[in-house]
């Protein structure tokens, strides 16, 4: 999607905490230059590198220091005056993500997540990089498909920018009322067929 001179990609998933951490292998693997940040708003200035996506609170950021130094990004925090500070979380060498967790309305059922990556129409870098991590989840992650959990029904179709990692794929299958969900509404199940 394209808003004024900004490009916006965004991906759903479903991650376990399992999950989250080999995906940050992965991205460590591919990316030299990776960081962490808990963005979760504080009262210090001071950055909050974690070592793998299942850390810290539920959003976070992937900064891509070949992209955009850990030197820019201070300056970008240090430039906040306000009295609760919050992290810069897409832009140039960031993706944001935001962890999936157990559904409030449902502790049996995993409610999604979701990356997104926000970047200049010509910020071509970051637009790789994004693409990058997009494809390294879609080797990984199945389709979704939208169930009924009061009759036997499945959608023919897979719902469209939404993936299951593994650990996620098995433990919220549909068997025992662990679905996948979206809304209070919105109920799904991985892929079986691969």
């Amino acid at each position: 999607m394209k808003r004024g001179s900004n490009f916006i990609k965004r991906l759903g998933v479903f991650f376990t905490k399992k999950d989250e951490i080999e995906l940050s292998d992965l991205l460590r693997l591919q990316f030299k230059n990776i960081l962490f940040i808990d963005t979760s708003r504080s009262d210090s200035k001071e950055i909050k590198f974690i070592d793998d996506l299942s850390l810290g609170f539920k959003g976070k950021s992937i900064l891509n220091t070949a992209i955009f130094s850990l030197e820019d990004y201070k300056t970008l925090v240090n430039s906040q005056e306000e009295l609760h500070f919050g992290f810069p979380i897409i832009g140039k060498g960031l993706i944001q993500y935001v962890s999936s967790e157990v559904a409030g309305y449902d502790p049996e059922c995993l409610k999604d997540g979701y990356l997104t990556g926000s970047y200049h129409v010509n910020d071509e870098l970051t637009a790789n990089f994004v693409k990058q991590v997009f494809k390294i989840i879609g080797q990984y992650g199945r389709k979704v498909y939208l169930v009924s959990r009061t009759r036997d029904l499945r959608a023919d179709v897979p719902e469209k920018q939404l993936l299951v990692w593994p650990d996620a794929a098995k433990t919220y299958n549909g068997e025992n009322q662990n679905y996948l969900t979206q809304t209070r509404e919105r109920w799904l199940v991985p892929d079986v067929s691969g």
